[in-house]
């Protein structure tokens, strides 16, 4: 009995071995993974039998592992059954046979590939799609690309551009794609091109005046001004390369094929309605944006900016730096102080009216008041001076002294006591106008106006040479100036510098003739040519009148003297000559 069923047994066996399908080397099989491992995938190959394959064949060009358990895929057959009874299998040689096939169908078909460059090579780049293949440097975009080693180990679509099945060689383009989606996308705006319509674009290039957007295939100019309601002042603040933004067109000028884009013009003009919303002498909150060190930027909305000068931050004087008073971020009360709608400008103030220094000072002080400050500034252009804890006002260089032309720095000290008059006071502007001169009586008017009349004939001394004229100092403190339009001989007719001239030098002794004094501005003008002029009338005077008593010139006085009389006997000599000829009218010369 037991013999039978061993016998039985035995026929069974060798009968499902002769049924099993024998694996011969270099057969592609379908397998199945069982399992994976650091250096083997483990997969099952049928009939109770396993297999082998590495892991490295599934790893892609971008090191990711493309494979996992449960996945059927195609392997070829390497070796036989090794001394643990094992198939060892290639994934590698069967993909790449599978990917021949498929990359030849795509190129008959000229369906695009899809692959990853893994490295540089000499004049290209290496392209795995499934097989090895080559893409020439100039095929790899429509512009040069700078940095190539970015593009390693990134996947791109390719056209094949030739291929050799003999040799196994495959030649790739990504530009004839680019090109040609190029052309597409700007045959589709083309047709939706115009002022005003809207386009989906990103950005290709930041300047510092705007940005150039494509908006599909077509570039356009998004300039600085037209990036916000809120002044742009660096658009590389602003944008960032290959961002997507929203435009509108602008302007398309046909000749030139230029496209001006916009972005404010998405959202309403806010300043049509601002002073609706921001009314003057109004407080509202904002946030800081930017401080420079002539004020501080505040936001009041998304699209409305206002600037708070140095001068409005703080009552307190001297004034501390714009960043001693609030940071980027900070959110700040304001009042509105004034609005420019046209340029889009809004002035604003930090510190408070309750806080204000010149209510008080209008109730203290009043014009013509002498008042006694300590000097907390000296410029070229006069004093500020304390009379208040956080006021000051200003003394001008033109109200310092009545003669005297002096640089107050060299005059003045800071924190030096002073006393002087209230010209002028003004709240509103904060402004505070004080006099030195003004404490003493105007030469101007009295001793100026007696020693120096006009037509007076002097003989004074150079001060100082100026490019167009000279300085001629009359007394210590009191000088005229001479144009060179009023000069004599080679000075009058040069166009060259006087300074040229070595003849005319400081100390030389000038013979002028006082010919306008203005006692407004405190300027006496001087004349060489007019001393000429009245030697030359009073010469023809006495000539005419026989006047050979009068020895000297300067003894006839002033140019209105010697003009009087000549002009007394010039009427008299043509009255007789009239009645003689008995004519109606005689031309005067």
């Amino acid at each position: 009995m037991k013999s039978s069923y061993t016998a039985s047994f035995k026929d069974l066996l060798k009968e499902s071995f002769s049924q099993e399908k024998q694996i011969s080397p270099g057969e592609t099989i379908q397998v199945t993974v069982l399992s994976i491992g650091k250096d083997f995938v483990s997969i099952n190959v049928g009939n109770k039998a396993e297999g082998l394959i590495k892991t490295s064949d599934f790893i892609s060009a971008t090191g990711i592992l493309k494979v996992k358990v449960g996945d059927e895929i195609k392997a070829i057959v390497e070796s036989p059954e090794n001394s643990m009874g094992r198939l060892l299998l290639s994934y590698k040689k069967a993909h790449k046979i599978e990917a021949w096939d498929n990359v030849l169908d795509m190129y008959k078909k000229g369906n695009p590939v899809l692959g990853v460059i893994t490295h540089i090579t000499k004049g290209g780049f290496a392209v795995d799609i499934g097989i090895p293949a080559f893409l020439p440097q100039s095929q790899i975009d429509i512009k040069p690309i700078r940095s190539p080693e970015k593009l390693i180990k990134k996947e791109f679509r390719f056209t094949i551009v030739s291929l050799n099945e003999i040799s196994k060689n495959v030649i790739l383009s990504r530009r004839f794609l680019l090109e040609s989606e190029f052309l597409s996308k700007r045959e589709k705006t083309l047709v939706r091109l115009k002022e005003g319509a809207i386009f989906q674009g990103h950005i290709k290039n930041i300047t510092p005046y705007g940005a150039f957007i494509d908006i599909g295939g077509l570039d356009g100019l998004l300039h600085l001004s037209d990036i916000s309601w809120i002044k742009s002042y660096n658009s590389r603040e602003v944008f960032k390369l290959r961002q997507n933004i929203t435009v509108q067109v602008l302007k398309i000028n046909p000749e030139t094929n230029k496209i001006s884009l916009g972005v404010k013009q998405l959202c309403s003009n806010p300043w049509l309605n601002i002073l609706d919303k921001y009314p003057l002498n109004s407080w509202h909150p904002g946030i800081v944006t930017k401080i420079t060190s002539f004020g501080i930027l505040v936001s009041l909305s998304h699209d409305v900016e206002g600037f708070i000068p140095i001068s409005e931050l703080s009552w307190n004087k001297p004034l501390m730096p714009p960043w001693h008073y609030a940071q980027i971020g900070q959110v700040v009360n304001v009042l509105v102080l004034q609005i420019n709608r046209a340029a889009h400008k809004i002035i604003l103030r930090l510190k408070k009216d309750d806080e204000s220094p010149w209510l008080q000072i209008q109730k203290d002080y009043k014009v013509g008041d002498i008042i006694r400050g300590k000097i907390s500034q000296v410029t070229t252009s006069g004093l500020f001076i304390t009379v208040h804890k956080r006021a000051a006002g200003l003394l001008h260089l033109n109200n310092l002294f009545w003669t005297k032309h002096i640089n107050p720095i060299d005059y003045f000290q800071i924190n030096e006591q002073i006393e002087t008059v209230v010209l002028h006071i003004d709240t509103l502007r904060e402004q505070l106008s004080l006099g030195l001169k003004q404490l003493t009586h105007n030469p101007w008017i009295s001793h100026i106006l007696e020693q120096y009349p006009r037509g007076a004939i002097l003989k004074k001394s150079i001060s100082s040479i100026t490019d167009n004229g000279i300085f001629i100092e009359l007394e210590p403190g009191i000088g005229g100036f001479c144009h060179i339009s009023q000069m004599i001989g080679e000075y009058r007719k040069t166009k060259k510098s006087l300074r040229s001239f070595k003849t005319l030098k400081i100390g030389n002794i000038m013979e002028i003739m006082i010919s306008k004094i203005n006692i407004s501005t405190h300027q006496i003008s001087l004349s060489m040519k007019a001393v000429i002029n009245a030697k030359r009338a009073f010469y023809n005077f006495k000539l005419n009148n026989k006047l050979h008593n009068k020895k000297s010139f300067n003894d006839l006085g002033t140019l209105g003297d010697v003009l009087s009389k000549w002009n007394h006997a010039h009427n008299k000599k043509e009255k007789v000559n009239k009645n003689k000829a008995g004519v109606r009218h005689v031309l005067k010369k």
